[in-house]
């Protein structure tokens, strides 16, 4: 194994590291859990309101990623191309973005 590779390696784990050290103190204030404080090793609980905002927001990037495929599929017929794999993955792109601004906007309240 190189040496950049061990850099590579290293830096990934104190990444992955850091990162969970910043989402833990997040997690209870973010208003997506319920604490449950009985069970020391699962604390976090998903309750029904977050539960429906999660739904809701997986429909509205469903619905995106749906419309957009239509117009991407008439727009290839219209034009007699061959589509790219890279609009697909465009279209995932976009509709994993919808759902992440459709979650957020919902329990900005």
């Amino acid at each position: 194994m190189s040496n950049l590779s061990k850099y590579y390696i290293s830096r990934t784990f104190i990444s992955l590291t850091l990162g969970a050290l910043a989402t833990f103190p997040y997690l209870p204030k973010s208003g997506r859990y319920i604490i449950g404080r009985e069970n020391s090793a699962t604390p976090f609980r998903i309750d029904e309101y977050s539960q429906a905002i999660r739904n809701q927001a997986a429909r509205d990037g469903f619905v995106v990623m749906t419309l957009d495929f239509f117009v991407l599929q008439i727009y290839s017929m219209a034009t007699k191309t061959a589509l790219s794999i890279n609009y697909f993955t465009l279209l995932f792109i976009i509709g994993w973005l919808t759902y992440l601004v459709s979650n957020f906007w919902r329990r900005r309240a």
